[in-house]
């Protein structure tokens, strides 16, 4: 629609838009709104971040340019369009072995009562006690949480005769251990020197884990499934052993037979916002030393633009990780390109991750 440069723009929501130049200003915001969401959602879906993660890391790196004017959550919103993402890529299952076999709101709030309950017994009887350490509340609140779910896990009433898989108690027993796994493993030190010692902290984690390993390991014998038996399984030896996924370096081959703009288009996903300033803006001109395309990159604050100046073809051998690239500061014509110097080249490369390696740069 910005390339028909129209004069009159009539929404369903709002109001009309007038005028050229302030109807390209609007489009422009409203395609790099739209952009930031979707490509910062799947940044983060590729750092295996969950939903809810996702959700605010995206929210609270909102450019300022992106809350104000038609681009406010009038109808829809930041939060919806990331899940309807997230679902769309991925599907209902986000990794998380809660996630798989959740509780229902039922049991969430029967088992919540009781667990609040066993706190406030074990709270009273504590403020009687030596060991109680008045200064550190939530922290007598964690280790209270930690015995309740143990208990909770020791009473559990198994009846082999049925074919249940995964108990009430078990499926809000692993919620909640997610949740406060999640939760120290905060990486805000001066939150938790008013909480908790890093031996409790550590104390803690390992009690809570090994709750969780072993709601994990009885779902696993109990399923009938050979694909949730593995999941659990596995994600509980990876976890147990700090086992992690190491790419193959034979991936490096594939991209040598994909075409160039698949690479530029991905880059879309590789801008971190927090190396962004919001009134960044650079368009570059890229051209392949194998290839004769040439591409235009417009980066406005955390948001990139790839345009192809020339229809893309497969690219040659060489390009995998794009350190052949030419940086040019401008496009002067279609057949000559001013280069830009190694800083300007650094500053540009420098937004995306992992586009510049250490000791290295790129090539101008």
């Amino acid at each position: 629609m910005r390339y028909l440069k129209p004069k009159f723009v009539v929404g369903c929501h709002c109001d009309y838009i007038e005028g050229e130049k302030v109807i390209a200003e609007e489009l422009t915001l409203y395609r790099d709104t739209i952009a930031f969401v979707h490509d910062q959602t799947v940044r983060l879906m590729n750092k295996h971040y969950h939903v809810d993660d996702i959700v605010h890391a995206v929210e609270t790196s909102l450019p300022k340019r992106m809350k104000r004017g038609r681009v406010q959550q009038f109808y829809g919103t930041i939060e919806w369009s990331i899940r309807a993402i997230f679902m769309h890529y991925l599907g209902w299952f986000s990794g998380e072995p809660a996630d798989l076999y959740p509780a229902t709101h039922s049991t969430r709030g029967k088992y919540l009562l009781h667990l609040l309950t066993q706190i406030s017994y074990q709270a009273q009887f504590a403020h009687f006690s030596r060991d109680v350490n008045r200064d550190r509340p939530i922290g007598d609140i964690i280790r209270n949480v930690i015995t309740t779910l143990k208990q909770m896990l020791y009473d559990l009433p198994v009846d082999l005769s049925k074919d249940t898989v995964a108990y009430p108690q078990e499926r809000f027993i692993l919620e909640v251990s997610t949740w406060i796994l999640s939760y120290l493993r905060k990486k805000d030190e001066k939150e938790w020197e008013e909480i908790a010692t890093a031996t409790e902290k550590q104390k803690w984690e390992n009690e809570i884990l090994e709750t969780r390993w072993k709601v994990m390991r009885d779902i696993a014998s109990r399923s009938f499934s050979a694909n949730g038996r593995n999941y659990l399984i596995s994600h509980w030896l990876e976890e147990q052993f700090q086992l992690s996924f190491q790419p193959s370096s034979q991936g490096s081959e594939v991209p040598k037979f994909l075409p160039v703009a698949w690479f530029l288009d991905n880059l879309r996903t590789k801008i971190n916002p927090a190396s962004c300033d919001e009134h960044f803006n650079c368009t570059v001109v890229v051209k392949i030393t194998d290839d004769t395309n040439i591409y235009l990159l417009q980066v406005r604050g955390p948001v990139l633009e790839v345009k192809p100046l020339k229809k893309s073809t497969l690219c040659a051998k060489g390009v995998a990780n794009l350190k052949n690239l030419l940086y040019a500061r401008q496009f002067l014509n279609k057949k000559h390109l001013q280069k830009g110097t190694e800083d300007e080249a650094i500053l540009f490369w420098s937004k995306f991750e992992g586009m510049l390696p250490v000791k290295a740069t790129p090539k101008l």
